[in-house]
């Protein structure tokens, strides 16, 4: 994305996957419970949102805290020492 949050890319990344898999959930939800029930496009938003949000965002916290601890604790990322030159003088 391109973003950071606190000066972390994983961040902005993490927050822009969970919208997305929420998105993706909703639909597919809507897709199932709508057409079952016979419920319009509101009731049928409402209904599919009620069945996936929570559970769906369980399983993103869950997902996220391990990426967080690979990326921050298991594997952090290497520090890179770049030796200064001296100028040289012209």
């Amino acid at each position: 994305m391109g973003a950071t949050v606190a000066g972390v890319a994983l961040t902005a990344e993490c927050i822009g996957d969970h919208v997305l898999a929420l998105l993706l959930g909703v639909v597919f939800q809507y897709l199932a419970i709508a057409p079952m029930r016979g419920l319009g496009l509101r009731r049928g938003l409402v209904e599919a949102l009620k069945a996936d949000v929570l559970s769906l965002s369980a399983f993103e916290v869950g997902l996220f805290g391990w990426m967080a601890l690979m990326f921050f604790v298991f594997f952090p990322p290497p520090i890179i020492c770049i030796p200064m030159r001296p100028p040289t003088g012209s």
